[in-house]
């Protein structure tokens, strides 16, 4: 079985699912299930049952429980000659079962709520023991540590076509389109009042760009490299690839007819509160990257005026998830941030993955946690909640198992009888529980 965000082609009869994405081409469906029965709905359900799955505290206390069966079991037949009956049964029954597990994944659950109140989605309790293991994290550049919306800088028109009639065959092509790049354009025109055309034929190119037909012209926007790949010729007079080389914004180029018609220019836009949070996982001693399909100098700018020491630029969906590879082979437990299509292979293969609400459906689904309140800073505060979690869990240890052994300490050197042994075991659950439903320290907040 498998979940990867794989392309599959479709032909007239076959069956698609709720929530397929379309990259290319156009479908018509005939709708045959109801909500509540289709795959997409049960995928929700599933999601929304955040404590399903076990986190390694949970499995690491049904373990021990269940290993301290037998050598109790056992010391306690064996001192049945000696203690007798009472103070015998006095020892089976401290043998704490499974009040590990349970007080256990009652404590993820009060942690799962406590983010959900700062508007953290942790889709499950496995997170919390790996955010603390963390020492690597990777940023997406656009859309995560840039604002969702860039904005236009400039138009360039090296042919026939003026400013705005660019600008609405662009957004055009990206009116089905969610990327940040995307809808800045698109924005750029509703600004403009400029009406979107209908496009045709419209094929989208994973990290390159699309390809349509508006009014019978064919039409490419996308990279320099979407234009190379595609033989569009690049006048040398223009000057166009030293421009890109040294500028840090985005270009996102123009062909009519396989001709370059003109460049749209797009500045990016921190979010404000990105160099705070860089600051913050510099001081907690965290490798820190950064990813993008830009050219070296735009990603280089980012990256130093972020404060960020590593960056890899030019890279494309599937290089991505081999810089995580890479990564993990030489030790690091990697955090990919991301909030695109592109970034669903390296989410999946890093250690734990988050997104951004309002981010591709793809990106929010692949992701173990999501920002409900789109605030960056939130990273850092899980760092703090994950310590939180382990440090309240080694108390919650203690509290179970320290009590019972009291219990068999006082039976077999005080000849207490069942009655202690069963009011020690007692004690420790209740404490290790009292602690667990205790409100959760808040030594920081979400700024």
């Amino acid at each position: 079985m498998t979940g990867e965000s794989k392309a599959i082609y479709r032909k007239k009869g076959d069956n698609v699912l709720a929530m397929t994405v379309i990259i290319t081409g156009k479908i018509f469906i005939e709708v045959s299930k109801k909500h509540e029965e289709t795959v997409a709905f049960e995928i929700t359900r599933i999601l929304n049952k955040t404590v399903d799955t076990k986190s390694q505290m949970q499995i690491k206390s049904e373990v021990l429980s269940h290993n301290l069966i037998f050598p109790t079991a056992l010391f306690s037949v064996a001192s049945l000659p000696f203690f007798g009956i009472t103070r015998s049964a006095a020892i089976l029954n401290s043998i704490p079962a499974d009040m590990g597990a349970t007080v256990t994944a009652i404590g993820i659950m009060n942690y799962l709520n406590e983010s959900s109140q700062y508007g953290i989605l942790i889709k499950d309790g496995r997170t919390l023991d790996l955010i603390g293991k963390i020492d690597c994290i990777v940023f997406d550049k656009t859309g995560t540590l840039t604002h969702n919306n860039p904005v236009i800088n400039k138009i360039h028109s090296f042919g026939i076509m003026e400013e705005n009639q660019l600008l609405c065959y662009a957004a055009s092509a990206e009116s089905k389109q969610t990327h940040p790049i995307a809808l800045s354009i698109i924005n750029e025109a509703k600004n403009r009042r400029i009406d979107a055309l209908e496009a045709r034929e419209i094929k989208y190119f994973i990290g390159y760009g699309i390809s349509c037909e508006i009014n019978n012209n064919s039409f490419l926007i996308g990279s320099l490299n979407f234009m190379k790949k595609n033989s569009i010729f690049i006048p040398p007079e223009l000057g166009i690839e030293e421009i890109t080389k040294n500028n840090a914004n985005t270009f996102v180029f123009i062909s009519l007819n396989n001709k370059l018609s003109g460049v749209i220019e797009i500045h990016p836009t921190l979010r404000p509160e990105s160099k705070k949070l860089i600051k913050k996982l510099n001081e907690r001693g965290l490798s820190l990257y950064l990813i993008s399909g830009d050219q070296e100098k735009s990603t280089r700018e980012i990256a130093s005026t972020l404060g960020i020491k590593n960056y890899f630029s030019e890279t494309l969906p599937s290089g991505k998830s081999e810089i995580i590879k890479r990564l993990q082979s030489n030790g690091h437990r990697v955090c990919y941030i991301g909030d695109g299509i592109n970034d669903s292979l390296a989410m999946k293969v890093s250690n734990v993955s988050i997104s951004l609400k309002g981010a591709s459906t793809v990106a929010t689904d692949t992701a173990q946690i999501v920002l409900m309140n789109e605030n960056l800073l939130s990273i850092d505060y899980l760092f703090d909640i994950s310590s939180s979690y382990e440090e309240k869990m080694r108390v919650v240890f203690k509290c179970i198992y320290t009590f019972p052994l009291l219990g068999i300490a006082g039976v077999v050197f005080f000849k207490f009888g069942s009655l202690f042994a069963l009011i020690m075991n007692n004690i420790g659950y209740i404490s290790g529980l009292y602690n667990t439903i205790l409100p959760i320290k808040k030594d920081k907040k979400i700024e």
